[in-house]
């Protein structure tokens, strides 16, 4: 078990030594000193459950000094009993606990009451470190599962993003894929539909040399060639395309347009 310290504070050593003769127990650890100065010196450098404080000393009494130790954030809840050989009227008393003390014994000092009160203020402080203790690793954990909260937000949010770029991925292959049938679709009819379009301008442009022609069918025969003109350039789109639009057809269905397929690659060309 973890000894708890106390400080013992008299300007007369024999008194110190009485005390710790009361107070010998292999639990505590006693640590004397002579003048309140040097108290609060090792009270800035130690832990201690207690102080016991003698109140008449030179150069700084016991209440001067539990005035200072209530000034500082490290010492201010350190319990204090004074301990003293002047009069326990009620102004002592008051004047004690308004400098901050706990308990005020006068001497001679009961040595059973002494070691009560000492043992009591010792089970409070082991007390209040297991507790601070236990605050700690709390506070610990807390953050712990918070950094594994944060970590498992970014952990899905990264996730998410890889689900987005794969969905993305799989449509740009899909698309890719509907492109590849699209266009050997497309070259399987272009090369079906070239012969008989290249035999019907072969003939237009035989029938159009002769003069004889009749004007009026000499006309048909024109918009025929200019027909077959544009259907030839769409083959030629046909042969080659790389991307497509759609435009509405009958019952909701759409076909592939492309005339306006081929006004896109243009324009990107340009």
């Amino acid at each position: 078990m973890e000894k708890r310290s106390i400080l013992l504070v008299d300007d007369r050593e024999e008194n110190l030594l009485a005390l710790e003769s009361l107070l010998e127990d292999s639990d505590l650890e006693l640590v004397k000193t002579t003048s309140g100065n040097e108290a609060l010196g090792l009270l800035l450098e130690r832990n201690f459950a207690l102080v016991l404080l003698d109140v008449q000393m030179p150069e700084m009494d016991g209440f001067e000094v539990a005035a200072i130790m209530r000034g500082y954030a490290q010492t201010r809840y350190i319990p204090i009993i004074f301990i003293t050989a002047i009069s326990r009227e009620e102004k002592y008393v008051q004047l004690g606990h308004e400098a901050g003390a706990v308990d005020y014994l006068t001497k001679p000092i009961d040595p059973l009451v002494l070691r009560s009160k000492v043992r009591v203020f010792c089970e409070l402080d082991r007390h209040k470190r297991k507790l601070q203790v236990e605050v700690a690793e709390r506070r610990r954990a807390e953050e712990a599962l918070q950094r594994a909260k944060e970590g498992l937000e970014n952990t899905n949010r990264e996730l998410q993003a890889e689900m987005a770029e794969r969905r993305r991925i799989e449509e740009a292959l899909r698309e890719a894929e509907r492109v590849r049938v699209l266009a050997e679709t497309a070259g399987a009819a272009a090369h079906e539909i070239n012969q008989p379009l290249t035999a019907l301008l072969g003939i237009s442009d035989l029938l159009l040399m002769h003069a004889e022609v009749d004007p009026s069918l000499r006309e048909q025969l024109e918009m025929l060639k200019e027909a077959g003109r544009r259907i030839a350039t769409i083959v030629r789109n046909m042969k080659s395309i790389e991307r497509y639009e759609t435009q509405d057809y009958v019952q909701g269905k759409k076909i592939v347009d492309f005339s306006a397929s081929s006004r896109t690659e243009e324009k990107q060309i340009e």
